[in-house]
């Protein structure tokens, strides 16, 4: 049972970074490790708080620098935003037939 409203949140991400550490696809474990990067960078605490053995594999990533986004190789085209909608009334009728006749009993 959570004592503030955050910890069962706190508690989640914790439990999915470890997981995502733990987890022998190279693409999750190398994710699960930048993002425990990350959230250590706004909590220092987060990575002490961490499963044992993902802690244990989170302090022998070497942590590089990330990359920077490349900027773009060039300008996106220039286009004129679209007209706003107009505002208009569309009628529609719809028509419902309701048989109220002496129901048909299947043939067993």
């Amino acid at each position: 049972e959570p004592d503030e409203i955050g910890d069962e949140f706190r508690n989640i991400v914790q439990d999915a970074t470890s997981n995502a550490i733990l987890d022998p696809n190279p693409k999750n474990n190398r994710d699960g490790k930048k993002l425990a990067s990350v959230m250590g960078q706004l909590n220092p605490a987060f990575p002490d708080e961490l499963d044992p053995e993902a802690k244990r594999q989170y302090g022998k990533w070497n942590k590089k620098p990330m990359k920077k986004p490349q900027p773009y190789p060039k300008a996106l085209p220039k286009r004129p935003l679209p007209k706003p909608a107009e505002k208009r009334l569309h009628h529609v009728e719809t028509t419902v037939h309701v048989d109220v006749g002496k129901p048909i009993m299947p043939d067993i």
